[in-house]
């Protein structure tokens, strides 16, 4: 299970606030991330709910395709009109 996706900086900073396995990080959601950061490593929603989703693929606790949600078929169905 290799998660590399994360830098230095920003292992030590969450390690100082309790984050100290993948689980931990994975179970996180985007804005409690961000919050957690606070300044410390400049991140936003987006690519904190990015990093979450592939550490929670890394550890089996959703597929590729759960990971990239498709529209729902009645929702696609609405934007073709």
């Amino acid at each position: 299970r290799a998660f590399t996706l994360i830098d230095l900086a920003t292992m030590v900073a969450l390690g100082k606030k309790g984050v100290l396995t993948l689980e931990d990080f994975a179970d996180l959601a985007a804005d409690e991330l961000v919050e957690m950061l606070d300044g410390q490593v400049p991140m936003d929603a987006a690519t904190a709910g990015d990093l979450i989703m592939q550490a929670r693929h890394v550890l089996g606790w959703v597929e590729r395709e759960e990971a990239e949600p498709a529209a729902e078929p009645a929702v696609a169905e609405e934007l073709r009109h």
